[in-house]
């Protein structure tokens, strides 16, 4: 399943790619503010993504295993807009890290305990850099996983097609061998 975090929607985008179908039901009420997170990040930890505030006040949290959103737990940022906008996981602390878009510090989540600390400003330049190649390789994962997700369709519907021909050559010659066994 792949998420995309709700910029302007009021829900999570739900895709699935074996399918090729999309929800946007299970894990919606998320408001009509526009521009509320920009980008998701997993934490394989806990089983959640996590998205940035933007402009919400909240680090939205979705809690993959139960289909459940929550926006209470990390919250408390204010109406400024355009606040964070990247976030990646780190293995290594077992942390996730926002980039600061117009926000004065880098924003570092401790999901474990469901806190947030804001780096000092000497720390920023060097979190930012780290938070933007993990999600160049996030990225670089995702468009993998997508790619391998189509293979994996197109050579199912293939395998499909394969045996829907096989099965209807038995069934033509059962008939036959019927036919020529009533003559």
């Amino acid at each position: 399943m792949l998420y995309a975090a709700p910029l302007d929607a009021a829900a999570v985008l739900m895709i699935n790619p074996a399918t090729n179908t999309t929800d946007t039901l299970q894990l919606s009420g998320l408001g009509s503010q526009r521009g509320k997170w920009r980008e998701l990040a997993y934490a394989p930890t806990v089983n959640r993504l996590f998205a940035s505030p933007f402009n919400a006040d909240s680090v939205l949290i979705v809690h993959l295993g139960q289909n459940q959103t929550n926006t209470a737990t990390i919250s408390g940022f204010g109406p400024n807009q355009s606040k964070w906008s990247a976030i990646a996981y780190d293995p290594i602390t077992d942390l996730l890290a926002t980039s600061p878009h117009n926000a004065n510090a880098v924003l570092t989540v401790d999901f474990a305990v469901d806190t947030r600390v804001l780096a000092p400003q000497r720390e920023i330049a060097a979190l930012t850099n780290q938070v933007a190649r993990v999600a160049a390789e996030q990225a670089t994962v995702s468009i993998a996983f997508a790619a391998a997700s189509q293979r994996h369709a197109t050579t199912e519907a293939a395998l499909l097609s394969t045996q829907s021909a096989v099965v209807a050559a038995l069934s033509r010659q059962t008939a036959l061998e019927a036919a020529a066994a009533a003559a």
